[in-house]
């Protein structure tokens, strides 16, 4: 139940030790890079400039998995991706 003011345990929060996935965004089912969220919900990967899929896992005590991002990543350029996972919680 979503309430007015909004609950503060229900704010966003990091997600540690989520699966991160980075495929070509071509299709081809393979791993250009891949490692697991850190307790500040963050990881970096470096990959070539190029066009992907990030891939999140499911975590446990959370609602499935985000939905699949694509994205393009620019030589000498940062990428940042969110990917927001689901707390259940209405």
């Amino acid at each position: 139940v979503e309430t007015d003011p909004p609950d503060p345990s229900c704010a966003p929060r990091a997600v540690a030790g989520a699966r991160v996935v980075v495929s070509p965004a071509d299709g081809r089912d393979i791993a250009v890079a891949q490692g697991e969220t850190d307790a500040d919900g963050r990881l970096t990967l470096e990959v070539p400039a190029g066009d992907y899929v990030v891939t999140a896992s499911a975590v446990e005590g959370l609602m499935g998995a985000p939905a699949p991002m694509t994205v393009s990543v620019r030589v000498g350029e940062a990428t940042e991706v969110q990917l927001l996972y689901d707390t259940g919680i209405r």
